[in-house]
């Protein structure tokens, strides 16, 4: 898993575009955890980009949900650019609601 972070230039609002790729399973709730906790803390605005998937199972899509349920103080957006394969595996699970 990848995740890196493009802050926005403006200097009055602390927004970042978040990047997460690759494998998104189990394997790396931890390492994800680890890395979205300083974003959450230096943060106020958040895009989440989910992209390039290589695997995904539903604890990283829990993860995800639960951060922006926690955060609700926070503005988090998810984008979601999956592979027709993944979107419709997801779809098929009932998380057709979590797609922008």
């Amino acid at each position: 898993m990848q995740i890196s972070l493009q802050p926005s230039n403006r200097t009055k609002v602390r927004k970042t575009k978040m990047f997460i790729e690759g494998f998104l399973t189990i394997q790396y709730a931890g390492q994800f955890l680890e890395k979205t906790k300083d974003t959450l803390c230096n943060y106020d605005i958040i895009d989440i980009v989910v992209k390039n998937v290589q695997d995904i199972d539903l604890t990283f899509i829990q993860l995800i949900v639960s951060m922006k349920k926690v955060k609700e103080e926070k503005k988090i957006k998810i984008i979601y650019e999956l592979s027709s394969e993944h979107n419709n595996l997801l779809k098929n699970c009932g998380f057709e609601n979590l797609f922008i």
